[in-house]
């Protein structure tokens, strides 16, 4: 198993990217986990709008773009 020190990395890297948006209801081997994010989309975005005036630009074009 020479490839086992890769695919712990990557596991780990995808833990942390998911800790970075604080979903860390991350199960592993179910495909819901990884496009929960994607779903609750909708609902963070609908009280964005009123409150995207009052912060920086640059974070604003950060976040149109993703």
């Amino acid at each position: 198993m020479s490839n086992h020190w890769f695919i712990t990395a990557r596991r780990k890297a995808l833990e942390r990217r998911l800790r970075a948006l604080g979903k860390m209801n991350f199960v592993p081997g179910k495909a819901e986990a990884n496009v929960s994010h994607l779903e609750e989309m909708p609902v963070e975005r609908s009280s964005v709008p009123n409150l995207e005036p009052l912060l920086p630009r640059p974070w604003r074009r950060m976040r149109v773009s993703d």
